[in-house]
């Protein structure tokens, strides 16, 4: 099954989807929370906003937030060259991300 993103008249096919839950470190002495997060790439160009995530006849309102773009003008070729964007995906619906992670198959 593939995941796709619908986001207005746009749908993005994603790869690379990863879910990582929340966890602490120490470093230095002062101790950090690492917030959970869905990440994943996107094989066009996505907008911050408001996205419709679509798995196995589901759909799920989430709130995209774009982290990294790949630069057609970069002297470094891309990282994967499928790959337009990189992106953050919220859920705030009742579970929480985690419960979206689960739905999606990914824990």
């Amino acid at each position: 099954m593939s995941y796709k993103l619908k986001q207005g008249t746009t749908i993005a096919t994603l790869a690379n989807l990863d879910y990582a839950p929340a966890d602490g470190v120490i470093e230095g002495g002062q101790a950090y929370v690492i917030e959970e997060s869905l990440i994943a790439d996107s094989d066009e160009v996505l907008e911050d906003g408001p996205a419709t995530m679509l798995y196995a006849g589901k759909s799920f309102e989430v709130v995209v937030t774009v982290m990294d773009y790949e630069d057609p003008d970069a002297e470094e070729a891309p990282v994967d060259e499928a790959a337009a964007c990189e992106i953050l995906i919220d859920y705030n619906g009742e579970g929480g991300l985690e419960w979206l992670a689960q739905e999606l198959e990914l824990i």
